[in-house]
Parts: C-alpha cells; structure tokens; sequence
C-alpha cells in the first residue's frame, strides 16, 4: 500500500504535526529575472532551507519528538510559509536532515583500509560507526519511529544497509573472499546487524555502556564473525 493510502498530503495548519508521507520536491523555482536576482533568491532559498533542517534539529535535542510546522518555524526563526514551501511532510526533512548529518560527519572520518592486519581494520571501522551513530542518534530515533509508518523512510534504510553490506565486503575483502558464497552472504549480514546504528543504541542507551566498553565489544564480536570457521549449512 503506497504511502498516499496511509496519509494526506499535508495542509499548512500551525496546530499540526507534519505528516508522514513519501518525500517531494520542494517546488521552489526561481522566478524569471535578471541572472543577478535569480542568484540572490537562490541563495535565500538555500539559507531558509537550511534554517528549516536546523530547525527541525533543534526541536529533536530539545525532546519533541514529534514536533508541529509552527513550532520547527521558530526554532528555523523562518515563516510558517517557509517551512511548507521548502517540506511539505515530515519523511522530506527526516531524510534530508540525516543525510545532512551524515555527509557532515563522514568528511570527519578517515577512510577504513582495505589491507593490513585485520585487527586495524576492525578497530578502524568500528570506530568510524561509533563516530557517525554518536553523531546522528537524535535523528536516527526520529527514523526509527517512523520507518514503520513510512514506505520512503524503510526504502531509506534498505539502501543505507546495502551500502553497509558493499563497505563490509570492500574492507574485509580478503577474510570474505575465501569463505563459501553462502557462508561469505551470511557472515556481511551477522557483521552488518552487529555494527548498526540499532545494535549501537542497545549497548549505549538501553545497556547503558560507554562508547568505549561498546566498541570494544564490536571489535571483539567482529573479529570472531571474520576468522571463525565457516558456519553450518541449514
């Protein structure tokens, strides 16, 4: 069932929290006018978007989970106007809001190698995980809560997990490449669930470990997943 089954478009109403639906284009277009004009709306559009993001970012460290256009418009300082003339649902600023995030956080992070002993490898990835997901919790909870509810949100997350599966394979290319393809599918899946922002949470918030005590138990679990001997069929 598409997500226009589910939910409504949403109507720019203050009281109302943003709706759930797929993500769209803006509609913002430049009007017609001198190339000097054009630029200067563009660059105001930009700096409103990106207002509407931080505003968004804001009422989510600040505890509201679900918060309403008026209420994001006041963390942005923008209009109301411009919050829904920039997202008109909810799914629209989550992804972007994450996907900001994360671009953000992955410049900070240097690159895995891909040869070497496999223990810097680990310790390089795991680090690079606990990095990004300490940085992006707060809108990854928001994803979380909504991915059920939201068939763009779980597309979302599908390509984010396949892209974890071709980094898992690229770094440990020499460890993977000699297990049994069956064996090598399942091992990426165990190593993927296992360094997920979801496991991250368990440790951190719900076992209530320091990043360093998880990420040691990511190394530890990492390390016998890659070197173990090849697992049972069945």
């Amino acid at each position: 069932m598409s997500d226009s089954r589910h939910r409504a478009a949403v109507q720019p109403d203050p009281r109302s929290v943003l709706s759930h639906s797929a993500p769209t284009d803006s509609g913002w277009r430049p009007k017609a006018g001198s190339a000097a004009a054009a630029d200067g709306r563009h660059a105001r559009a930009q700096r409103t978007h990106q207002a509407v993001l931080d505003g968004l970012k804001a009422c989510l460290e600040s505890g509201v989970s679900q918060p309403t256009a008026k209420l994001i418009a006041e963390h942005a300082k923008v209009s109301l106007r411009g919050v829904f003339r920039h997202f008109g649902h909810l799914d629209a600023l989550l992804l972007e809001l994450d996907a900001r995030e994360h671009q953000q956080l992955i410049a900070t992070i240097r690159p895995c190698p891909v040869d070497g002993p496999v223990e810097k490898r680990i310790d390089s990835f795991v680090q690079g995980c606990a990095r990004l997901y300490e940085g992006t919790t707060i809108v990854r909870r928001a994803l979380q809560r909504y991915a059920a509810i939201s068939e763009s949100l779980e597309r979302y997350r599908d390509r984010q997990r396949r892209h974890g599966h071709e980094k898992i394979l690229t770094v440990f290319a020499h460890e993977l490449e000699m297990c049994p393809a069956a064996d090598r599918r399942e091992r990426i899946q165990e190593i993927s669930a296992l360094t997920s922002w979801s496991q991250w949470e368990e440790l951190r918030h719900y076992e209530g470990l320091s990043a360093a005590r998880a990420r040691k138990i990511l190394m530890r679990e990492m390390g016998a997943i890659l070197t173990g001997p090849p697992t049972a069929a069945g």
